[in-house]
């Protein structure tokens, strides 16, 4: 009988197997077996945080006294293969660890032995650690001293790349938590590893190299938002307005900043990586970018229009340009290129439209005057904490033959007062109960204005009459 064979099914030809690496923390791992080899096994296991547990039928050996893994001395029996994920037949005994493999993959848990030949799961090659770098090499079996032997050679070039995978990490987190585009964050990283790069780094070290891989943009843009705690209407809204910027302007990188105070700890306090605008300015600072533009991606100016001033007042002189935007309605002016940009909202004559402000800013009145001054008579405005008062518009559509109402939020974002303040079902002040009990029919367009295509391009407009401003 050819070697490596058996009448069995057990021993059989040998296959090439497919490297990974795995997560083993609290994983479930049983190794049957509580010898030198088996010990190699655990104390590996172990070093990993795995969940181990030692079956042998001898008293715990003393280096395993003390450590963190279960010892049950007992002889093996098909039950204590429940609840394991990997096991490792680790015994001196070839038809125990042959019984160990069939009853193991019978129960489909992947599963190894020490016994060579045996057709196991997986296997575990020989390999060396330096840092965060980890070489294994397998000769599927072939030749475990050969493996052994290229770990021993490889080690030496581990010792001298460890420093550069080190310094890698750092900056993969860095660009992860601070590059907003998924495009160019991944084409930086692709860089930092090419052949010109890793030789750079061997012939002239570590300062030549951050040199030679640093990001060529020195042109950012802040985009700057009051803000949401509610990820999936940032998504619609907020950062598809980024997205448009950066697809607008590729040469230069677009990084967000929160201005409220409260929603940023709340996402910090989730784990979210955000920042507050002076956060993201210091960052530029140091990242050595040289033009920057802040661009509020608010709607009016009032409070949060006056902090952002006073946030940008230490960086004024820093870089060689920089410039502040102004929000969308920042004055009279600006009103005709925005209802131009949503007026096709209201697009049903027969219908009255409310829309809902937030804020108590003059700028509404203005522009609820305005939309009226322009023959849009079934178009309203008002506002939740200011003028127009939902109050007093109520009584103007009570004037009117419309029975249907469409109630829209004019914010960026549709958040929690468009749901809560506009169409909240148990809200009996919201706005659409009220509507309802004085018999209006009502409909509401659950959607904040940053996903409006028209919207975007507005912001986009603004950016680059700031550029163009410098000129």
């Amino acid at each position: 009988m050819p070697s490596g064979e058996s009448s069995g099914g057990i021993f059989r030809k040998r296959f090439f197997m497919y490297p990974v690496f795995l997560h083993l923390k609290q994983i479930p791992c049983l190794v049957v077996g509580a010898g030198a080899v088996a010990q190699r096994r655990i104390f590996s296991l172990l070093e990993q945080e795995a969940d181990v547990t030692v079956l042998a039928p001898e008293p715990i050996p003393l280096p395993l006294q003390h450590q963190s893994l279960r010892y049950i001395q007992a002889v093996y029996a098909t039950s204590f293969l429940k609840d394991m994920k990997l096991v490792f037949a680790a015994t001196n005994d070839i038809q125990l660890n042959q019984t160990i493999v069939r009853e193991a993959q019978e129960r489909g848990i992947l599963v190894s032995s020490v016994t060579d030949g045996i057709t196991t799961d997986f296997s575990v090659p020989a390999h060396t650690t330096t840092g965060n770098l980890t070489a294994a090499i397998s000769t599927n079996g072939g030749s475990p001293s050969l493996a052994a032997a290229i770990c021993r050679k490889v080690t030496p070039i581990l010792s001298a790349y460890e420093p550069l995978c080190s310094l890698q990490v750092q900056i993969r987190e860095e660009w992860k938590e601070w590059i907003f585009d998924t495009k160019k964050r991944k084409q930086l990283l692709s860089s930092l590893s090419t052949p010109e790069a890793l030789a750079c780094y061997q012939e002239q070290g570590t300062s030549a190299y951050l040199n030679h891989i640093k990001n060529p943009c020195r042109t950012a843009i802040v985009t700057v938002s009051v803000g949401t705690r509610e990820r999936k209407e940032e998504e619609k809204t907020i950062v598809a307005i980024e997205k448009q910027i950066q697809t607008t302007f590729p040469n230069c990188d677009v990084y967000p900043a929160y201005s409220s105070r409260i929603i940023l700890q709340k996402r910090k306090e989730q784990g979210e990586k955000v920042h507050s605008v002076t956060e993201v300015l210091e960052y530029l600072q140091k990242a050595g970018y040289q033009n920057v533009y802040c661009q509020p991606l608010y709607l009016t100016t009032g409070k949060i229009d006056a902090q952002l001033s006073a946030d940008v007042q230490p960086f004024q002189k820093v870089f060689s340009i920089f410039k502040v935007g102004k929000p969308l309605l920042e004055s009279q002016e600006a009103i005709p290129a925005f209802w131009n940009a949503i007026q096709h909202i209201c697009s049903c004559s027969d219908v009255a439209y409310l829309w809902m402000g937030h804020g108590p800013h003059l700028t509404y009145q203005i522009l609820k005057d305005w939309i009226q001054q322009q023959g849009y008579s079934n178009v309203f405005l008002a506002t939740l904490k200011g003028e127009p008062s939902f109050d007093a518009v109520l009584r103007e559509i009570q004037h009117t033959n419309y029975r249907k109402v469409v109630l829209v939020p004019l914010m960026l974002v549709a958040g929690w007062h468009a749901r809560t303040d506009m169409i909240g079902a148990e809200n009996p002040n919201s706005w659409e109960q009220v509507l309802k009990r004085y018999g209006y029919q009502t409909e509401a367009i659950l959607q904040g204005l940053g996903a409006d295509s028209t919207i975007q391009q507005l912001y986009v407009e603004r950016i680059r009459a700031l550029m163009a401003s410098n000129l």
